[in-house]
């Protein structure tokens, strides 16, 4: 997670916002994933 972190503010930095957007819509899907599996598990 440490080279993901450091890579999301090298692109924060670095202003390039399509790359953070990427990130983020990427971090968005990991966390529906992650939210859909617990709700299929209860």
């Amino acid at each position: 997670m440490e080279a993901d972190d450091s890579y999301y503010r090298k692109v924060v930095l670095s202003g390039d916002a399509e790359k953070m957007l990427g990130l983020e819509n990427c971090f968005i899907y990991m966390a529906r994933e992650a939210v859909f599996e617990c709700m299929v598990y209860i």
